[in-house]
């Protein structure tokens, strides 16, 4: 049986790095040490893609399809989707890195936003469409 404690695990996680991360861009817009802020909001979304990347696979894992074929693709999609989310956040990760150290910061900053936003954006409608499902259930 699943705890609420493990499903809300990752929410928190989730909400707790997009709090921080609005806090950094609210302190970057007043103009104090922006680039540095930047690259730290970019470092703390990179870590939270890497965290939070099994969520998809552990949630597919619920759906409980009549079909062997459909729930082995589903399980392959949900996997593939997963790297992709780690990558994603590993790449998001060395790009606030890079950045705080100097090397072409607002070029770093604007790439990995860039990347973690993409990769926030499919996970956000592949878990809209396993919630879709699950309210049909």
């Amino acid at each position: 049986m699943v705890s609420a404690s493990a499903v809300s695990r990752g929410i928190t996680t989730e909400f707790l790095a997009g709090m921080a991360g609005i806090v950094l861009g609210i302190l970057a817009l007043l103009r104090i040490v922006p680039i540095t802020l930047l690259s730290v909001a970019v470092i703390t979304y990179g870590g939270t893609l890497m965290l939070t990347s099994g969520e998809s696979v552990w949630l597919n894992s619920f759906v409980a399809k009549d079909n062997a074929i459909m729930r082995q693709l589903m399980h392959c999609m949900s996997l593939a989707a997963a790297g992709a989310q780690v990558l994603a956040g590993l790449a998001a990760l060395v790009l606030g890195i890079l950045a705080l150290v100097g090397i072409a910061s607002m070029t770093m900053v604007l790439v990995a936003i860039l990347a973690a936003g993409t990769s926030i954006l499919l996970r956000s409608s592949a878990l809209g469409g396993f919630l879709l499902d699950f309210l049909y259930m």
